[in-house]
Formats: structure tokens, sequence, C-alpha cells
């Protein structure tokens, strides 16, 4: 009886997930201002009509097979030469690794974006992908352009003082192609002897309460238990089974005192499997608004208008007091 009525509470939270998932309104009531600390984003999610903030100057070494490709095609080259002028602008040195991808037939030349600032081997890593998927109109607000937006300003903000803290921040490539960016990266870590303390990993950043996020070898989605006592998985377009996954690592960040919440029911699929399958420390930052995330993913509907301002000044202030006050 115990037994039934804890899978009759499960089941019932699917019900009530499922409602809140259909009825709720696409844009935020909180939206971001135009001319705030975030006109960056809002450049970043227009680059497939204006590709005047991600000057070419920056990579004039730019191979033959990349320059015949589409505009369209060439966006994630764009959106790499975007956080490249940005990073000048600064005056922050950063190292650019070359990712190949292996599995499109229209492969584009883009690099992970590696930033160390002093000689430290050992190091807490914040990383997030620049990434898009190639569709004309997608904006990618929410998965991922938000995250590399809030990276981009913490590292403007403590820029003064990184040169002292063990602290390091990678924006990978290739994460839609099956987290090729973060494999690169591994492999890249361990030939030049670099220990990842632990990894932050930003995505999904944007709509609702920062939280944190079981991480899914497989896929994502509302993790429940049908009446049987199987664990399924809602994607927000169908039910499986629900796939091999690792609970929130609670180590890394003080979750309470950043109230942070914790998404039990919840799974994500990207780059943070890779360093938590190499034994790494490793939590995953995200969206608590979940019927948003799961009606707007990989889809038109990510749009700039979906997210709120008040998401993004947290996550941006709980990375800012996390390099000040790490080691």
């Amino acid at each position: 009886m115990v037994l039934l009525t804890i899978n009759y509470k499960s089941v019932v939270g699917l019900e009530n997930f499922l409602i809140d998932y259909i009825d709720y309104n696409i844009k935020s009531d909180d939206p971001i201002p135009k001319n705030s600390e975030y006109k960056l984003l809002f450049d970043l999610v227009n680059l497939s009509q204006d590709h005047s903030v991600a000057s070419t100057n920056y990579n004039p070494n730019e191979p033959t097979y990349n320059k015949k490709l589409s505009e369209n095609d060439k966006i994630n080259y764009y959106r790499m030469l975007f956080i490249l002028n940005y990073l000048n602008s600064l005056d922050v040195k950063y190292d650019t690794i070359c990712v190949r991808d292996k599995y499109s037939r229209i492969p584009v030349y883009t690099c992970n974006i590696f930033i160390k600032p002093n000689e430290s081997k050992e190091f807490t890593l914040i990383t997030a992908h620049y990434d898009n998927l190639k569709k004309p109109g997608y904006q990618g607000a929410l998965d991922n352009s938000a995250s590399v937006a809030i990276m981009l300003n913490a590292i403007q903000q403590c820029k003064e003082i990184l040169h002292s803290k063990n602290i390091a921040f990678l924006f990978t490539t290739l994460e839609e192609q099956g987290l090729l960016g973060a494999q690169e990266f591994m492999s890249y870590s361990k030939a030049h002897n670099l220990i990842l303390t632990n990894v932050i990993c930003l995505d999904g950043v944007g709509r609702g309460n920062l939280s944190a996020m079981n991480n899914c070898m497989g896929s994502f989605g509302f993790k429940f238990r049908d009446y049987f006592f199987s664990e399924k998985l809602f994607t927000g377009s169908q039910f499986k089974d629900c796939p091999e996954y690792s609970k929130v690592d609670k180590s890394i960040i003080d979750l309470n005192k950043y109230n942070i919440k914790t998404l039990h029911a919840f799974l994500s699929s990207t780059d943070g499997r890779v360093f938590i399958k190499d034994g790494i420390p490793t939590i995953h930052l995200t969206s608590g608004d979940i019927p948003h995330f799961l009606n707007v993913i990989h889809s038109n509907n990510d749009r700039i208008d979906g997210l709120d301002y008040s998401s993004l000044k947290q996550c941006q202030k709980v990375l800012r007091d996390i390099i000040e006050n790490v080691k």
C-alpha cells in the first residue's frame, strides 16, 4: 500500500507537470531591457541578421572550405568570432582549440575558446557551449546564448582579479553535434597536464529561478515512475524509458547560499556528462522553468523575449561571487 501511494504521487506529479506544460505563457513577464548590460545578448541572438558585431578580421586564416559555406551554415563560425571579438575588446587572453565536426555533411570551422588567466595547472572550470542549431530564424536564446552572455559579463566584471584566481573559462563548440567540443577539451587538458578541480556547466539558464539538474547520459526531460514502478522520461514530445543519470553533486556550490533549487525530477543532457564520465565533480546550472524549457528547446520559439531579466542577473551574481571567493 505504501509503495502504491508513493507511485501514485509520482504519476500525479507528472499530471500536474503536464498541466503546467500546456498552460503557460511563452513570453516572459520580466523581459530583458535592450539598453541593459545584456545588449551583447541581443547582438548574439541576432547574428543571423547582422554579422557586423563578429568582424572576420579576428580570424584572417579562415579555411577555404569554410568560406564556401552559406551564411546560415556558418552561423556558429560567426558566434565564435563574436566571442573572440568581445574578449579582444576586454584585452583578455585566450587559446583557441580547433574541433573537427566529424558527423556533419557540411563541417564548419569552429574552435573551443579557453581562458586560463594564470599559470596554475589546477583550477575550477566554468563552461558553456556557444554553438546553435543551424536553422533559419533560430535564436537559441535559452540554449545557450544567455549562458554565453552571462559568462562574458562575469569575465568583464572580474577581469582585474582573474590572474590571482585558480579559475578558468571554456566556451565549447559542437555540443549540439554530440558534445564534441567538451570531448576535445578533455583530450587537450590531459595533453597539457591540466587538473580540473570541479566544473560548473551553464546550459539552459534564463527562465525562472536558477536551478541544478541531474545529469543524464542520453536525453533530457521530466522523470517519473509509471504504475509499474519503472522510471520513465517525458521529453516534451514523447515518453521513453529513463536513461542512466547521475544526481546533482551538492559539494561544488553552496546551493542554499545562492537559493539554487535542485530539480530532482528532471534530467539534462549537456557537456557536463563528458566531465562526469572522466570522474570530475560537475554541476549543471540551468533554468527552473522546465515547462518553458521543454516547449521551446531546439525550436524557433526559443527567443530572447522568453527570458527573464532577473534569472540572468541571479546567475551572473552567483558566478561573480564564486569567482571572487575561489582560492
